[in-house]
């Protein structure tokens, strides 16, 4: 079956689970916007107002869970589907676990607990899970981050990734990607635990057992070790030219199924690939 028909298949079926003509008429607006545009805004929307989609994403209590079973279903299969037709070596699934911030002003009552201000940014601040298989690009999972004495960015990572279906942990090679605002003494370990490979970058001031930084390091393919993680890592490096700034950086790359970016300026966080 066509990616097209499945795509419309679930589109349907997400309709169909809206509790009233209203709110499915606000969904379908919604997902009119974000075929349109790659940078969607409410006040472009032609069937509905602004307000009614605020209220929409806000308010209402629309079957969140259900959508979510029925969307990963319908994924499986598609997945399946292709699995069936493939021809050669399988690809690696690539699992991108980002933190990222819903920002929010203003009050919020049916919010509360849940805006905070963490790493500089106030919002609902929510752990992502990513897949990327073959020619696909899948949103599979989130948790909310919800402050100090709760689980942390690094066991909702973990919990997110322990979702991945088994069967697709046992055919497939899965290879995390995530950046440096997760615990690396905790996600690195607990993922190799799940059988998969992990590529992190970390900060250029981030320690080695001896005591000197990442930065230090002189040889590729030097083998090192991270202060509080065990596992050794063979290190390697190229340079490029960041997105944004222009500026020069060096990523370095372990053969074990890590990969650290290091950029240039000291004490600057970065992003994995």
């Amino acid at each position: 079956m066509m990616v097209e028909t499945h795509a419309q298949a679930l589109v349907y079926r997400l309709l169909q689970l809206m509790p009233s003509s209203h709110m499915r008429a606000s969904l379908q607006c919604l997902l009119a916007l974000f075929l349109a545009s790659s940078r969607p805004r409410a006040t472009q929307a032609k069937t509905k107002s602004e307000a009614s989609l605020s209220r929409f994403l806000n308010r209402y209590g629309w079957p969140t869970r259900k959508a979510i079973q029925t969307t990963r279903q319908r994924i499986r299969r598609v997945i399946d589907s292709y699995l069936s037709t493939h021809r050669g070596r399988l690809p690696i699934v690539y699992a991108v676990v980002d933190l990222t911030c819903l920002e929010k002003t203003g009050k919020y009552k049916d919010l509360a607990g849940l805006v905070r201000t963490y790493n500089g940014k106030r919002g609902v601040h929510v752990a992502l899970l990513y897949l990327a298989i073959g020619p696909f690009r899948l949103p599979w999972s989130f948790r909310v981050y919800r402050g100090k004495s709760t689980a942390t960015p690094t066991d909702l990572a973990l919990s997110l990734l322990r979702q991945i279906p088994s069967e697709w942990c046992a055919r497939f090679k899965i290879r995390v990607l995530t950046d440096a605002g997760f615990s690396t003494t905790e996600l690195i370990p607990n993922a190799q635990k799940l059988g998969f490979e992990v590529i992190m970058s970390v900060r250029c001031n981030r320690c080695l057992a001896d005591g000197s930084s990442i930065q230090q390091v002189a040889q590729r393919g030097q083998v090192v070790t991270l202060k509080g993680l065990d596992i050794p890592v063979a290190v390697s490096w190229f340079w490029r030219r960041h997105e944004e700034t222009g500026a020069r950086e060096a990523l370095y790359r372990g053969h074990r199924g890590l990969k650290w970016r290091l950029p240039r300026a000291p004490g600057q966080a970065t992003v994995g690939h």
